[in-house]
């Protein structure tokens, strides 16, 4: 017995299938239905549409946590205000702030007496009255406390402290470290927090944002830095936003074989929310390619194919790699050449 065998089958309107060759019978009704063109080459402008998930640039949210535990014991902001970096958003009575300005002034009043201390036995020693050995160690007493001093004032430029005017048993002004608008307020004036809760504040400057889309690997070649993107939104069905792509991934999902790719947007209008799903519509530069329209595609499942002509009513299915592009054409990236002819119409009655 082969191992190898065909079909052949014939239908009531006079059509024969042999493997992948389609024979239309001089009496079939079919052959009126078929219309068929020659592949040429046009001018092609490649469409890649995929999803996205709006979110804030980086550095441009900052989400305030209390730094220590301790209770919020005044705060001036509300939902939508605008704020300025350093602006200070509530205020904390902590005794661990207590603990570290205590720990400040502390260093700082030593280092003050070992610099003091070090110039009066500088001045002694001048006159013949102190050693050398007593200047060293004044010397090295002074450069500890310095180190003391400059470790005390590292841990108070974290919380945006005047060292200047620090008093011990004052409230910790927790401050924004960007300027934007409130956009979420968690704080009741009294109530006890911790370090490690959810941040009480949120500001961000929204009046540009990113849409990050995934895009597949196929098409990473047709996007470039710089060119413009458009975007829609459920929320904004008949509205476009335009966007420029900002930067493309360099690393690759393995997953689902995707690259990262940001989209910078304007929204001084506030239409696009941080967390909101777009579609996205990217657009690549125009090449010369085989384009056939789309009535063209004979789909089974997740098979693309065209009737090709080989010769009178005789029909070769071929699978055929595609993508999509502008007014509905189809750039066709495998399976047909320059100078073949497909069937343009009725391919359905074939298949």
């Amino acid at each position: 017995m082969s191992c190898h065998s065909t079909t052949r089958q014939e239908d009531t309107d006079g059509l024969t299938v042999h493997d992948n060759t389609y024979v239309v019978n001089d009496n079939s009704p079919i052959g009126s239905k078929i219309k068929t063109d020659t592949v040429r080459q046009h001018n092609f402008l490649t469409e890649i549409l995929t999803v996205g998930t709006v979110r804030a640039i980086t550095g441009k949210l900052a989400e305030i946590a209390p730094p220590f535990d301790g209770r919020v014991v005044d705060s001036s902001v509300h939902l939508g205000q605008k704020i300025e970096s350093g602006r200070s958003v509530f205020r904390l009575h902590s005794q661990s702030f207590h603990d570290a300005a205590k720990s400040y002034l502390q260093a700082r009043q030593n280092h003050a007496l070992a610099v003091r201390n070090h110039n009066r036995k500088t001045e002694l020693y001048d006159r013949g009255i102190a050693s050398q050995r007593d200047v060293e160690e004044a010397t090295t007493e002074m450069l500890n406390a310095e180190t003391e001093l400059q470790q005390a004032d590292a841990a108070m430029q974290l919380f945006n402290v005047n060292t200047q005017t620090l008093a011990i048993g004052q409230a910790l002004d927790v401050c924004s470290p960007i300027a934007g608008e409130v956009v979420k307020c968690d704080i009741t004036i009294g109530q006890y927090v911790r370090a490690d809760q959810a941040p009480l504040v949120t500001v961000a400057d929204l009046s540009t944002v990113w849409v990050t889309a995934l895009v597949k690997e196929r098409y990473i070649g047709s996007i470039k830095q710089g060119k413009q993107v458009k975007i829609h939104t459920d929320a904004q069905p008949d509205s476009t936003f335009l966007g420029k792509i900002h930067y493309i991934g360099e690393i690759m999902n393995e997953e689902n074989r995707s690259i990262e790719v940001l989209i910078e947007c304007d929204n001084k209008q506030r239409q696009l929310k941080p967390g909101m799903f777009a579609s996205v519509h990217f657009e690549s530069d125009t090449n010369n390619a085989i384009v056939i329209p789309a009535n063209s595609l004979i789909q089974n499942g997740d098979d693309t194919s065209v009737f090709v002509q080989k010769g009178k009513n005789m029909y070769e299915r071929r699978q055929v790699g595609i993508e999509s592009g502008e007014d509905g054409a189809i750039h066709v990236i495998t399976g047909l050449q320059p100078g073949e002819i497909i069937v343009t119409e009725g391919g359905i009655f074939l298949n």
